[in-house]
């Protein structure tokens, strides 16, 4: 067969300059499981809607819990201590949530979901309005 290099294959029998040996199929094999469940994990996130969706949310749980020291607090409760708390304020302004009913929806999207050592749980689900609180799973 007339491949242009006389018969041979383009470097065969050399290994290229600073090449490492392959892992063990195995090896490749786990981390290819990891990283399967972690790609199903992130879509069923997304198919739900739900999870943090950049660095915005992530800087208003932060704000959430300097403010509210881990305090439940209803939504309408929190946009009013937003006027007093000029940090949490700009957390809620950078997050585009500017009523008590988006920071409701808001709150329910990032329910479970954890930003560093901090995670928005419901306290208590009422007819009225649920009880939220941002908590340090450290504590």
């Amino acid at each position: 067969m007339g491949n242009g290099w006389g018969g041979r294959r383009l470097g065969a029998g050399r290994k290229p300059a600073g090449a490492t040996a392959l892992p063990p199929i195995a090896a490749l094999t786990a981390r290819v499981a990891v990283l399967e469940r972690t790609c199903h994990d992130l879509a069923a996130i997304v198919a739900r809607g739900r999870g943090l969706r950049d660095n915005a949310d992530a800087a208003l749980i932060a704000a959430i819990h300097a403010a509210t020291a881990g305090d439940a607090f209803m939504s309408r409760e929190l946009c009013d201590h937003a006027r007093v708390v000029p940090a949490l304020g700009l957390a809620l302004e950078a997050a585009d949530l500017t009523t008590a009913q988006e920071l409701g929806h808001w709150l329910r999207r990032v329910e479970g979901q954890r930003s560093g050592s901090l995670i928005v749980v419901c306290v208590e689900p009422d007819r009225d309005g649920h009880s939220w609180a941002v908590r340090d799973v450290r504590e």
